[in-house]
């Protein structure tokens, strides 16, 4: 994170760190930052990771940790799409069959 420092420096717009923005979120909104590390790295993930060193490792829900030299560096998830949203507003409000709105081109008349 400190090489993110170099980047920041003289924007001509405020920013925010990626490492205050960790700070905020474990000092001001109360997030327990070593509780999300062993989340990440439970349910036998970390025994893995010791085995495979590098790897894109499954965690659910479509999402994947990215792991190099046993560390793991990021998490990506796979491509939200149109299907997906839709699915998850179902979900949340427990509506029926949700109806795919159409587009169609009209031919405008003078």
């Amino acid at each position: 994170m400190k090489h993110q420092a170099k980047h920041y420096r003289g924007s001509p717009v405020a920013m925010v760190s990626d490492h205050a923005l960790l700070r905020y979120l474990e000092r001001v909104k109360g997030v327990d930052i070593d509780a999300l590390r062993a989340e990440i790295l439970g349910e036998g993930r970390q025994e893995m990771i010791q085995k495979m060193m590098s790897c894109k490792l499954p965690i659910g829900g479509g999402a994947k940790l990215i792991v190099q030299q046993r560390v793991v560096v990021t998490v990506i998830t796979r491509r939200r799409t149109r299907d997906d949203d839709l699915q998850l507003i179902h979900k949340m409000f427990s509506i029926g069959d949700v109806a795919r709105p159409r587009c169609h081109r009209r031919a405008w008349r003078r």
